[in-house]
């Protein structure tokens, strides 16, 4: 069964194949969308990332908090299902 991450606090300017190399570290990703919180231009840019195995999931989701991507740190959780 698929599970997906949220990755919050993502630079302002990142590279979406930079971001998916790093997660695909942790296992096969089957599905990607950015996502935008908040409205206006202050709109934080987060991403959902989808694993095939859930336990691939949890280690990127492990492994992923607290990292600094391109200048900034990341928040990393398990979306609920």
């Amino acid at each position: 069964m698929s599970t997906t991450i949220r990755v919050r606090s993502l630079p302002t300017k990142y590279s979406e194949e930079e971001l998916l190399r790093l997660c695909a570290c942790f296992g096969e990703v089957v599905d990607y969308s950015a996502v935008g919180e908040g409205g206006g231009a202050s709109a934080a840019a987060a991403a959902d990332v989808t694993y095939e195995e859930r336990e691939d999931a949890l280690a990127a989701a492990a492994n992923m908090e607290g990292m600094e991507f391109n200048g900034a740190f990341l928040r990393v959780f398990v979306k609920q299902q």
